[in-house]
């Protein structure tokens, strides 16, 4: 519970007829994983299409609002009151409603009449001038002068404020910037930002580029002073299977406490020994083939997606592979795109297409990998079982 003390009433109206009768959730994660999340209020929206959502927080935090094909945010303070617009509402297609791997495009609300000093407003206004210099750095030859000179340029355009939230965003977005240094990163940017601070859970451009640095980071003996953080890089660490779950018996801060059972249970889903069943599978010449009738004495199976750099080289990698070794080992390759014709052109040079798959044609592998993380990699041995996970990436994997 909040003290008046501490605690604030916030407001959030608006009015809008496509969401007429549809009940609406307003909720806030308490980490940047989206491991667990605050409900800050619930309504269904009035036969005149008006809607309010009240609830009341003691720190500046990031809301979200589920809107059908859209994921609406907003920044909220305590003892504020804000005008919304929604986006008209778009029922998600059923094929998205299927797929684990969907999202609602994520969009900042638009508000009305705004001060200056709102923190919708300085954030979207720091925004701007941060894509524009971060364009600006990847044209050029990245220097840390240069990376300098960007950052008291967006200084002059955004003055520091005495928002502490947005003073802790700016921090955050720096440190990304700073990382875009390739001789220092991610070194530079873990000591100047990150080691001698705390763990932000509810700042969300601290989750970015925490998730941005740190999977680069091996030397975490060297975070053993900031208990939190190097916790944290484990966790993301086991998350990944770059270390055993086993590691997380250590972690001992109640927050990250939290998170480690969520990560536990979400990676012992898939131990060694775990049956999976392949069932009938749609390859991406539309071809169906049924894994009952398929014997082979392990399979490798490869989850990619198009955008991935690495993607090239594992098409190429499992096209080769299944010639060479197909009475030894079976090679899928699953891509999680959405877009067939992306995965088309990809694959435009493969042999062996036979063993190519669209996620979206065989959605029930997904609950059967627990939604891995692209890129990630399975061994099945012949009965179908889960021989290693994570499996070696393909230039480490031989059969």
């Amino acid at each position: 519970m909040c003290s008046s003390t501490l605690c604030a009433t916030t407001i959030i109206q608006g009015q809008d007829s496509s969401y007429i009768g549809k009940k609406l959730c307003l909720y806030t994660w308490n980490d940047g994983w989206e491991y667990t999340k605050t409900i800050l209020d619930t309504c269904t929206v009035a036969p005149n299409g008006q809607f309010t959502f009240e609830f009341t927080i003691n720190e500046t935090r990031k809301a979200q609002l589920t809107l059908g094909k859209y994921e609406g945010c907003i920044f909220v303070e305590p003892n504020k009151r804000y005008s919304v617009n929604l986006p008209v509402y778009e029922t998600p297609t059923p094929a998205e409603q299927l797929n684990p791997f969907y999202k609602p495009q994520e969009l900042l609300l638009s508000l009305n009449q705004l001060p200056q000093d709102d923190i919708n407003h300085q954030i979207a206004q720091f925004e701007d001038a941060f894509d524009e210099q971060w364009m600006e750095l990847l044209s050029k030859e990245i220097t840390p002068q240069r990376i300098e000179q960007a950052i008291a340029h967006i200084d002059s355009i955004c003055p520091i404020t005495e928002n502490a939230f947005m003073e802790q965003y700016r921090q955050y977005r720096y440190a990304l910037m700073v990382n875009l240094h390739a001789s220092s990163a991610p070194d530079l940017s873990i000591r100047t930002y990150f080691l001698d601070q705390p763990v932000l859970y509810h700042q969300p451009a601290y989750w970015e580029a925490f998730e941005a640095i740190f999977p680069h980071f091996d030397h975490l003996s060297g975070l053993y002073s900031n208990t939190a953080l190097f916790e944290l890089a484990i966790m993301q660490k086991v998350s990944t299977g770059d270390l055993p779950v086993s590691k997380l018996k250590h972690i001992t801060t109640t927050q990250n406490k939290e998170i480690a059972h969520f990560i536990e249970k979400n990676r012992s889903f898939l131990q060694q020994g775990h049956p999976i069943q392949l069932g009938t599978l749609v390859n991406i010449q539309g071809d169906s083939i049924a894994s009952d009738n398929l014997n082979f004495p392990k399979a490798y199976v490869l989850f990619t997606n198009t955008t991935l750099n690495e993607c090239k080289a594992i098409i190429a990698y499992a096209d080769k592979m299944s010639k060479k070794y197909k009475d030894k080992c079976l090679f899928l390759v699953i891509f999680t795109d959405k877009n067939k014709k992306d995965i088309e052109q990809a694959c435009k040079n493969v042999r062996q297409k036979t063993w190519f798959f669209a996620i979206n044609e065989n959605l029930h592998l997904t609950k059967e990998f627990n939604n891995p993380h692209v890129p990630a990699y399975f061994v099945l041995d012949a009965s179908s079982k889960i021989a290693q996970t994570p499996a070696p990436e393909p230039k480490n994997f031989e059969p």
